[in-house]
């Protein structure tokens, strides 16, 4: 049997036996089975751990947790750019580096993201 039929026998049976389910690729879908994921996976807890660390975020930035929701945006990056400049107003924001961000600013920036997107 020729080499190239051979191939093309085994690209065809692998069609037919396997199915191709393709990525989503809109953000709210993959939040949405990243969310469905780990509440399969976990027993709660998780949840819990969020909703304290949502708390202490809150009260760092001196907003509720409707404000903090409404800074959401469709990325991670998005999301702590938003929260920056919702923190540091424009003047300020233009006279500071990444450096000069207090530690505990970034800490409640990054775990605000982790909760949204991881």
């Amino acid at each position: 049997m020729d080499a190239y039929v051979y191939i093309y026998l085994k690209i065809l049976r692998f069609q037919n036996f396997y199915f191709f389910i393709a990525r989503p690729t809109d953000p709210a879908v993959i939040r949405y089975f990243i969310r469905m994921g780990a509440l399969f996976s976990s027993n709660g807890e998780d949840e819990d751990k969020k909703a304290d660390k949502l708390d202490k975020i809150c009260t760092l930035f001196g907003m509720d947790e409707n404000e903090l929701c409404r800074l959401q945006k469709p990325n991670g990056t998005k999301t702590a750019r938003a929260l920056v400049r919702a923190f540091y107003p424009l003047n300020e924001r233009a006279g500071i580096t990444p450096d000069d961000i207090q530690p505990a600013v970034r800490e409640a920036i990054h775990g605000n993201v982790r909760i949204f997107f991881h």
